[in-house]
């Protein structure tokens, strides 16, 4: 498994509300919700872990295979980073 360690780009603004984090990537305006597990990566992310650390974490806390999780994850950080959110 590849340990990358993702980097919130200093552009974008978040708050966490009700378990939930929304985003706002202040360039373009654009509003994003993250849902529990997005949340999770978020929280990771914003600590400078590694997905690796992040997959593991999510892993502890919700009843679902290693190979979903990574899939899951993986999904997630390619979706911030396409919106210009995170960056390697």
């Amino acid at each position: 498994m590849v340990r990358i360690i993702m980097k919130i780009n200093n552009d974008v603004l978040y708050h966490e509300i009700n378990g939930e984090i929304v985003l706002l990537h202040v360039p373009t305006g654009n509003y994003f919700s993250l849902n529990e597990i997005g949340a999770a990566v978020w929280s990771g992310l914003t600590e400078g872990i590694n997905t690796e650390t992040i997959i593991h974490r999510i892993g502890d806390m919700y009843d679902a295979d290693c190979e979903t999780i990574k899939k899951d994850v993986e999904d997630i950080c390619t979706k911030l980073a396409d919106e210009g959110l995170i960056s390697p």
